[in-house]
């Protein structure tokens, strides 16, 4: 099964312990991304460190353990999926067309986001950290506290 993750979630996941870290490190989902997602994340390092209350080196660090979960997907804006997010989005956020794109590209059943851009695509709906939790609980048993 898989889920693509916006670059939302992993900003979430990179600064806190909390459920969204919880529920992307659990195992039962492919995690799929656009190219350029690593890039940005690794861009943020800086305001990371500055949550984390770390060098800057600890957040590299945070950030390459999250990216070793996702699986990189190429879209290009000549492939017939980005041009179909393209239409999808209509008046959103052009910004938003790698994820759709990946989305469509991989047959993904749906994209994690913390924000509400995708937010009404009949194609692929939306996840929240609560939807993904109940996925994952439906599809793998929860892991004792460590």
């Amino acid at each position: 099964m898989r889920i693509v993750v916006d670059t939302s979630v992993l900003y979430a996941a990179a600064i806190r312990r909390g459920s969204v870290r919880r529920a992307f490190l659990r195992p039962g989902i492919e995690w799929v991304v656009p190219p350029a997602t690593a890039r940005e994340l690794r861009a943020h390092a800086a305001e990371i460190a500055k949550e984390l209350h770390r060098p800057r080196a600890e957040a590299l660090e945070v950030i390459t353990t999250l990216l070793a979960h996702v699986t990189e997907v190429q879209v290009r804006a000549n492939d017939p999926e980005f041009r179909h997010a393209v239409a999808l989005l209509m008046n959103r956020d052009i910004s938003d067309a790698p994820f759709l794109a990946a989305a469509l590209k991989v047959g993904a059943i749906g994209i994690w986001s913390l924000d509400k851009d995708f937010d009404g695509l009949f194609e692929v709906p939306r996840f929240t950290t609560s939807s993904v939790e109940r996925l994952l609980a439906m599809t793998q048993p929860i892991p004792e506290e460590e």
